[in-house]
């Protein structure tokens, strides 16, 4: 697979002269590939950022809320807590480690004693605080747009609790339609680009010569390697630049 990687730290304007140039490689590469090539692009961090230092904080916020409409019994931060703790119990059902924003919801339920139709709302008013708290990296949102303009085949990858309609609607109110292009999330396929087995549901839902992913760069101070599910080629550094061609049967992805 054909493989690419955004740098980490374009943020919703990226305006600069580096993140420009960059922009402006990788859309001349993405469109030196052949028309039939997949195209990926991650969500957070990448097609959109959010306003928050760290995702918690959401959590947060989310609290907050909550216990200002004296719905919640718990403290916000007793609520934040509880809400990652119940994340961390609902990963460890499955041995993907992959799982849904409405598990994470019974989890709470089931170790916080709120009802099931508290912790429903308190799911519907987490995912409503997503969608008000991303705004688009406008420079990777145009990009998307130019390469589906112009007839390249063009789907979003997604490490997520959230489901493709979920991140449908969070795109949505960053201002990005999701009508010409699939969304393929962990959540749904208990598979994830963490691991790499997600690229196996890419191929086989989206048959193609090649693929690139495009996601946010987090390298640490060795760039790990990484070889994709099905892979026989080298491996290849996790992140990199966007100079060089990559094996054809590897792929590079984000975080």
């Amino acid at each position: 697979m054909a493989t690419l990687s955004v740098s980490h730290g374009l943020s919703a304007g990226a305006t600069d002269g580096g993140a420009a140039t960059e922009i402006a490689e990788l859309r001349r590469w993405l469109l030196s590939l052949p028309a039939d090539c997949v195209v990926s692009f991650d969500v957070f961090d990448t097609l959109v950022t959010r306003i928050w230092r760290q995702p918690s904080d959401l959590f947060l916020a989310l609290g907050t809320i909550l216990h200002s409409r004296a719905s919640m019994p718990l403290t916000p931060e007793a609520f934040a807590t509880a809400r990652s703790e119940a994340e961390l119990a609902a990963r460890k059902m499955h041995p993907s480690g992959e799982t849904t924003l409405g598990e994470i919801y019974d989890r709470f339920a089931a170790a916080t004693g709120v009802a099931p139709e508290v912790a429903q709302a308190c799911a519907e008013l987490e995912l409503s605080l997503e969608a008000r708290s991303v705004r688009p990296v406008v420079a990777v949102r145009n990009l998307a747009r130019r390469l589906v303009a112009a007839g390249r085949r063009v789907i979003v990858t997604s490490d997520s609790y959230l489901t493709s309609n979920h991140l449908s609607t969070v795109l949505a109110a960053a201002g990005i339609d999701t009508s010409e292009f699939q969304l393929v999330v962990s959540s749904e396929h208990r598979a994830s680009k963490r691991v790499g087995d997600i690229y196996g549901v890419v191929r086989r839902n989206f048959p193609a010569p090649g693929y690139a992913h495009l996601g946010d760069r987090r390298a640490p101070a060795e760039p790990r390697r990484s070889r994709t599910a099905g892979s026989s080629g080298p491996a290849v550094p996790e992140h990199s630049g966007v100079a060089g061609s990559w094996p054809s049967n590897s792929m590079l992805y984000g975080h």
